[in-house]
């Protein structure tokens, strides 16, 4: 099975560039984010506080410091790992999949492609592996994604040590 948590831990609630945040090791906003946090609470009524649930997406943008600490533990509770586990062990096999139809190969290199496609989106990973060549290597990935997005370089380098 693929594991998560790797780079991004199980109770991460950030802010990303849009201004949406994002929650456990797959950074997931939106309907996603709040269908994940619907399977953990169904999985474990405790592990949420009156005052968190229910949860919108617009709610979601503005928790308070005690909400975030609510989310957290249910996020890091063994539900909300094992189904954070199983999303991204989905996750990262359709991204797989994808990058294999468009002629990644390698392991290493399909990780890599994953990675692009849950933290970046379908439109960069895909403009990534295109100018990477007809069967994109690891070292063509890495190289493309130094030159267009610096600071995802580290997290993908991580990815394959």
């Amino acid at each position: 099975a693929i594991e998560a948590g790797q780079t991004q831990p199980y109770g991460g609630i950030h802010t990303d560039r849009a201004g949406r945040v994002t929650i456990g090791c797959g950074q997931w906003y939106g309907a996603q984010a709040l269908e994940l946090l619907r399977q953990i609470r169904q999985a474990d009524e405790t592990a949420f506080g009156d005052e968190v649930w229910p949860l919108s997406a617009d709610s979601l943008n503005r928790l308070s410091q005690e909400q975030r600490l609510q989310l957290q533990m249910a996020l890091t509770s063994d539900a909300g790992i094992r189904i954070q586990n199983e999303w991204m062990d989905k996750t990262l096999r359709t991204w797989m999949q994808r990058s294999e139809a468009l002629g990644v190969t390698d392991e290493e290199s399909l990780l890599i492609c994953a990675a692009l496609y849950q933290l970046r989106g379908a439109a960069l990973a895909e403009r990534i592996i295109a100018a990477a060549g007809n069967t994109p290597s690891k070292e063509a990935l890495l190289n493309q994604i130094k030159d267009l997005q610096p600071g995802l370089y580290r997290t993908c380098c991580l990815l394959v040590e």
